[in-house]
């Protein structure tokens, strides 16, 4: 537990430094200098290729986090684990970039209003090859309990990248071409320096042991790489078929905006990715050694570390939303609710946990599968009756209630089948706290300067917050955190 607690430590802060990246570059540098159009475009272009790469992938990621545990030996370079897993998804994209050219129209509207998107749509195969590989080595190097690179690279130095393009841009000495370029080449780049530093660590072995392969555990990964890329794809297309909706039904511009939107209420659930990558490696290892009470104890603190973050984030981020539209153009208000409808939704994801992490790496991973078509369904639903009604509201309020529901599957089917539940009274107590620390937001005045509003308004909140969270002990892992870090900057202190 010491090594997910200090790896989700420095996740965590290489995740803030990349939100504060986010933020500068998508949440004030784009709505500034891009149209919404060429917002909605690079976004749109994003979802495509990663709707493409699930199936690409052949449910790969899953057969890693299920099986790697099974070759595990350093010694004998994984038998051969690495050659498998970059085998099958190259073939996988090889059979998209074939098929594509005969689909490629369907993405288009035949309208010919998004002209952008018909001479842009080609990028999506690129786009399609680097993101897909980059989660196949971010996946890999995670079950060799190291999840800062993948971290670092996507959230830090991609955003650096993508922010030094913008800044060409914005001074005009680059064209929108040019920076379109720029983006693709910030997502290769991670992919590259992974590569590199695999090869760098003697973790990269592209020889194959085929041999070590029984008929039971073959049959097992096709199985389980089967319902993978059905369950992927549901997620997938979970977290990118709003975008792509809006884009149909109302177009770019409207994606553009939703896609700002969107950034400033995903940003709360941001910090779980490093405790979730970790978590998933020391899951997958206690489920082959059978050790649910680890299981449970992992259960339970992601849930109440992971609420007591978001819910911090998101109040942050509300008690803040007058700023927020200081900073933004005005043709973006139209997406502040998308910013609360959003979080919330995302703020449910963290409540429960690590549970989809328990349940693909169980013997019952197929009801993965199950749950994610149902969210499908639930969400393709929504959107179709909510987006012509409310437009982006709708699109959130899809989003919203189709997490409810399937976070809702999750929990209960863990519940029912090993006993577990993540819930207890001290998520009333963070709740609780939470409520009062957002009352407190409304005794605050208002300052004219939006930057010392921001500052002061966000450090009370958080002053207060963490006391209370600190007093009433409801975190151990926070509770150590806290204590740590005190130490270290008294420790300084007195050298000083």
């Amino acid at each position: 537990m010491g090594v997910i607690r200090k790896q989700s430590v420095w996740g965590t802060i290489i995740t803030y430094l990349g939100a504060i990246l986010g933020f500068i570059t998508t949440g004030i540098l784009f709505p500034k200098i891009f149209a919404s159009e060429q917002i909605g475009l690079l976004a749109i272009i994003v979802s495509y290729a990663t709707v493409l790469s699930t199936f690409s992938g052949l449910g790969i990621n899953q057969v890693v986090g299920r099986f790697y545990p099974y070759f595990k030996n350093k010694e004998k370079n994984h038998n051969g684990f690495l050659f498998i897993i970059i085998l099958v998804p190259l073939i996988g994209f090889f059979l998209i970039s074939f098929i594509y050219p005969l689909i490629q129209d369907f993405f288009i509207k035949k309208s010919g209003e998004d002209y952008l998107l018909t001479n842009y749509i080609i990028y999506v195969i690129p786009f399609l090859f680097v993101i897909l590989f980059f989660d196949v080595f971010d996946n890999y190097y995670k079950f060799l309990h190291n999840i800062t690179l993948g971290s670092f690279l996507k959230e830090v130095l991609q955003r650096i990248i993508i922010l030094l393009g913008a800044i060409l841009f914005s001074v005009s000495l680059i064209s929108f071409d040019n920076f379109f370029n720029i983006y693709l080449l910030a997502f290769a780049v991670p992919l590259i320096v992974m590569i590199i530093s695999l090869i760098y660590k003697k973790e990269f072995s592209f020889k194959p042991q085929t041999g070590y392969l029984s008929k039971k555990l073959r049959n097992s990964m096709i199985s389980m790489g089967l319902f993978g890329i059905i369950s992927s794809f549901a997620g997938i297309i979970n977290t990118n078929i709003d975008k792509i909706m809006i884009e149909r039904l109302m177009g770019l511009n409207n994606v553009g905006v939703y896609t700002i939107a969107f950034f400033f209420g995903v940003l709360i659930v941001m910090p779980s990715r490093p405790l979730i990558k970790i978590s998933s490696a020391y899951i997958s290892e206690a489920w082959r050694n059978k050790d649910l009470e680890l299981i449970r104890k992992i259960y339970v603190k992601s849930s109440i570390n992971q609420f007591i973050i978001g819910l911090l984030l998101l109040i942050g981020i509300w008690c803040n939303i007058h700023n927020i539209f200081k900073i933004l153009p005005p043709e973006y208000y139209e997406g502040k609710w998308v910013i609360l409808i959003i979080g919330l939704a995302y703020l449910s994801d963290m409540m429960i946990g690590t549970s989809a992490n328990i349940l693909v790496n169980s013997r019952f991973y197929k009801f993965v599968t199950y749950i994610v078509i149902v969210l499908v369904v639930v969400t393709v639903f929504l959107n179709i009756v909510f987006i012509p009604l409310w437009g982006l509201i709708g699109a959130a309020l899809a989003t919203f209630a189709s997490k409810i529901v399937t976070n809702s599957l999750f929990v209960a089917t863990l519940q029912k089948k090993y006993k577990l539940f993540p819930f207890n009274y001290k998520h009333l107590i963070i709740a609780g706290i939470g409520l009062l620390v957002y009352l407190i937001n409304y005794f605050l005045p208002v300052h004219e300067n939006y930057i010392f509003d921001i500052l002061y308004r966000s450090s009370i909140i958080t002053i207060v917050f963490v006391t209370l969270i600190y007093i009433t002990k409801v975190s151990d892992d926070l509770n150590e955190t806290m204590r740590y870090i005190l130490h270290y900057i008294l420790k300084f202190k007195n050298r000083n």
